[in-house]
């Protein structure tokens, strides 16, 4: 299923701890394009993501 940004948007605003991480011209390999962003970015998430 696609979804578009506003729909996507509509998702995180109902799940109160989601977020969304847009790539504004990205294609679908952004691990390919901006690795060492990319990594930052997970880093980032699991660094402050707490357990369950």
């Amino acid at each position: 299923m696609l979804a578009s940004l506003s729909q996507t948007q509509e998702i995180v605003d109902a799940i109160s701890s989601a977020s969304l991480l847009n790539v504004p011209f990205a294609s679908h390999s952004v691990h390919k394009e901006k690795p060492q962003w990319l990594n930052n970015i997970f880093n980032d998430f699991l660094n402050n993501t707490n357990p369950v």
